[in-house]
């Protein structure tokens, strides 16, 4: 299980099995977790906020319930952006694939003249680093 809060937003990861679920409270609501998304498959999620935007990555086996497709020897990745306007996570914004994504995780990196956001997913013993 993970948490993760910037203030407004308190969310919980929840993996059982091969089950990813998101649970989320706005505003200090703090017994009134909803799951907003639920995926099949899912081996490990990481969440992160930058620059107001909250980003879920989700390293997924095989299926998300939110559609179906095959990668032969691949796995998706997949990245969601928080809309607080619908109180959700998007539907995939973007699928990475990897051969053997183990574990995933999100970094963020700030200085006066950028930040960066950087994606690393764990393929066995040499994590791959993806920056944004």
């Amino acid at each position: 299980m993970m948490a993760f809060t910037d203030g407004s937003l308190a969310c919980v990861i929840y993996m059982e099995f091969q089950d990813v679920k998101v649970y989320c409270s706005r505003n200090g609501e703090q017994f009134a977790l909803t799951e907003i998304l639920h995926t099949k498959g899912g081996r490990k999620a990481s969440i992160i906020e930058s620059d107001g935007q909250t980003i879920l990555a989700i390293a997924t086996e095989d299926v998300l319930n939110l559609r179906s497709r095959s990668f032969e020897d691949k796995k998706p990745v997949d990245i969601y952006f928080w809309n607080p306007g619908e109180s959700r996570f998007s539907n995939p914004s973007q699928t990475i694939l990897s051969t053997y994504a183990q574990s995933v995780m999100l970094m963020s990196h700030h200085d006066m003249l950028s930040s960066h956001i950087f994606l690393v997913i764990t393929e066995g013993r040499i994590p791959k680093i993806y920056n944004e």
